[in-house]
């Protein structure tokens, strides 16, 4: 690894259209008043760390290449009339061109290996390798090209001239005849040229009109305006893309700095280099490799890697990651093109934008030590490899986990999708923002959070702590093992068909549990206006309902019978209350209606007190229908289902046992009023 650098950013401030890179690609500019070359974090107000300075040798810097593959900077030198190159990891200085007359702008072609240069004095765009062997030229005879830039997709070379309003192109390859670009009218000076093949767009600096332009490559359209005078540009001169954010960078010889904007003018001109210690800022570049063509990479990259979609008509951008690449910077995949990761390793974050789409597939060598992030609609698959960070997903894009190892969480926001079938998590799953997770599999070492109106189903997977659901969250949980606490608060729903839970159920804050299946191995517990039903599934410990809570209970096995407290009601039609301690307390105002189930089987108490009613509907009881007047006792008869009843009962002083006939709607009102009235009454007398 040869180039490689470090800078302390002070603040964010700009992200065009909402896209800032996460951690940033760097910003490198020629000083060539100064003879200096800086380096700072892209899209940040930095003050920027100088690389080579005059006592490095340089005279006159002006244009400057990245070379992210190689390790190298390379850069013209009008003082010394060379080209050379700077690696900074092992230090090393190389002269690759001399005896040039006026070296203005370079460019680089990665796919070909090739440095191409513009020479303003000699009239002659010419190119060679990477390290200087088998010079050609491309345009000769032509009026003091500047600025140049390039085109590989489509074999074109294009460059502007030093004192004309012209931009001109030609095939990179030398053959056939330049083409005037006449139909961009109204220009002055033109500086520095940028391309976005993919959108068809020529970008530009004009010197004498202090603006920022662009226009389509077609012809058709207007020029447009992106940045003026009103924006503090003078002289703009250097001019880089980053496309897959949508920002652009410049330098401005009369201002003395470098500004960054969005490409399409939207967001205010921002200076990049806030010291004001840059006297003539030229040529400026950034450490990024585009790829926007089908390719592998199993090299080592030493800046940052952009999949991006080629021009209109060209194949689909798919990029496989190979052994033994080794991506020291950020990797980010924008629009229609898909990344496959099949080995080596990233040193920073991975993020799919945009529908672009992502598979890590295998290589456990596969390390990041930061973060991979699914965003806008995109898709990443992880079926492989180590990720030593988190994974998060934003803005309805779809993360799908079949293996591998995630050694932190997983977080998804914005209405994202969350499928885990396999793999290891090794902390907590956070799903928030109408968001959705399916869990059929897999090991979550931590919690399962789900928040913010999320929706989780669970068929399967080890979730080693707890499961929390809050703010109008529901989860419809069928299998899996859950083996600690399932949570439900804040107006969620739970649905619960099957599964494993190891501890207890916490219902409140008006949720609403429907457990159909599955086993609670310890209580459940519900509070705070909530209500959980049963129709199925098998509690080993008490459940307990309090806070104006309700408990309907159709089927099921409540081991160790119900609790019930502070206003709550209770409805039993069905089930197994209470194998192995008291079936039913009630106290605090609490109503209970009981019209079937198998109450009372294994020494069951039930005990009344602080004015509960419990009504039980049926037949053949040994007490005639109404309250009973005993406060101790045994109950015997068939309730209203057929199920047979026969448990001890204990009424304290101000609670009511009232038996009722096989119910009616009407029957079993005019009981409720007639117990309400008793209490009344006995309230009263006492």
């Amino acid at each position: 690894m040869r180039f490689r650098g470090s800078v302390v950013f002070m603040l964010l401030l700009f992200g065009a259209a909402g896209r800032t890179p996460l951690f940033g690609a760097y910003v490198s500019w020629t000083d060539k008043d100064e003879a200096k070359i800086k380096r700072g974090r892209a899209g940040y107000t930095d003050q920027g760390m100088e690389l080579l300075t005059s006592a490095d040798g340089l005279i006159d810097p002006r244009g400057i290449a990245l070379d992210v593959i190689g390790g190298w900077m390379y850069f013209a030198d009008n003082g010394t009339n060379s080209i050379r190159r700077f690696g900074q990891d092992p230090p090393e200085m190389q002269t690759v061109v001399t005896g040039l007359g006026f070296p203005a702008d370079i460019a680089l072609d990665p796919n070909a290996g090739k440095l191409y240069w513009a020479d303003r004095d000699r009239g002659e765009i010419r190119r060679a390798n990477f390290d200087g062997t088998g010079a050609e030229p491309v345009r000769t005879g032509i009026v003091q090209p500047y600025y140049l830039a390039l085109d590989p997709d489509q074999g074109k070379v294009y460059w502007s001239d030093f004192d004309s309003p012209t931009i001109h192109r030609a095939n990179m390859d030398g053959t056939g005849a330049v083409e005037n670009l006449n139909f961009l009218t109204g220009l002055d000076r033109v500086r520095d040229l940028a391309l976005d093949p993919a959108a068809g767009m020529i970008y530009w600096c004009d010197r004498d009109s202090s603006k920022i332009q662009r226009a389509r490559l077609d012809g058709t359209g207007a020029v447009e305006d992106l940045y003026t005078a009103a924006d503090g540009l003078d002289r703009p001169h250097g001019l880089v893309l980053d496309e897959g954010h949508g920002t652009m960078y410049w330098t401005d010889t009369a201002t003395h700095n470098v500004m960054f904007g969005s490409m399409d003018g939207a967001e205010p001109a921002t200076p990049q280099d806030l010291g004001a210690a840059t006297a003539g800022p030229w040529g400026i570049d950034l450490d990024i490799l585009k790829a926007n063509r089908p390719t592998q990479i199993d090299f080592e990259l030493t800046g940052n890697l952009h999949v991006l979609d080629g021009a209109p008509g060209s194949p689909e951008t798919v990029v496989e990651l190979a052994d033994p690449a080794w991506v020291s910077g950020d990797v980010e995949v924008f629009g229609q093109s898909t990344l496959d990761v099949l080995g080596g390793g990233l040193r920073r974050d991975l993020t799919a934008w945009d529908s672009s789409q992502v598979n890590i597939i295998s290589c456990q060598s596969l390390v990041y030590d930061d973060t991979v992030f699914a965003r806008d609609s995109s898709t990443v698959t992880i079926s492989g490899g180590s990720i030593s960070g988190d994974v998060r997903a934003f803005d309805a894009a779809t993360l799908d986990v079949r293996d591998g190892g995630i050694s932190e969480g997983i977080q998804a926001f914005d209405s994202s999708t969350v499928n885990l079938s396999g793999g290891h998590i090794g902390e907590t799953v956070r799903v928030a923002g109408s968001s959705v997770a399916n869990i059929s599999g897999g090991d979550i070492s931590e919690n399962l959070q789900v928040e913010g109106s999320s929706i989780a189903s669970i068929s399967g997977g080890n979730i080693e702590e707890n499961v929390r659901l809050t703010g109008s969250s529901m989860a419809n949980i069928s299998g899996g093992d859950i083996r600690a606490d399932l949570h439900v608060e804040g107006s969620s729903i739970a649905n619960l068909s099957g599964g494993d839970i190891a501890e207890d159920l916490h219902v409140a804050g008006s949720s609403i549990v429907n457990i159909s299946g599955g086993t609670i191995h310890d209580s459940v517990v519900a509070g705070d206006s909530s209500a959980v039903s049963f129709s199925g599934g098998n509690v080993a410990d008490m459940v307990n309902c309090s806070g104006s809570s309700a408990l309907d209970v159709f089927a099921g096995t409540l081991n160790r019978g119900i609790a019930v407290t502070d206003s709550s009601v209770v409805t039993i039609t069905g089930g197994i209350i209470g194998q192995s301690d008291e079936s039913i307390f009630a106290g605090g105002d609490c109503r209970i209606l009981i019209t079937g189930g198998m109450i009372g089987l294994i020494d069951t108490v039930g005990a009344l007190e602080d004015h509960s009613v419990i009504t039980i509907a049926g037949r053949d009881f040994n007490y005639p229908y109404g309250e009973i007047a005993d406060r101790t006792g045994y109950l015997t008869g068939v309730l209203a289902n057929g199920d047979p009843i026969d448990i001890e009962f204990d009424i304290a002083t101000g609670s009511s046992l009232i038996l009722v006939p096989e119910p009616s709607a009407l029957a079993l009102l005019g009981t409720a009023a007639l117990a309400l009235l008793g209490l009344a009454r006995r309230r009263c007398r006492g």
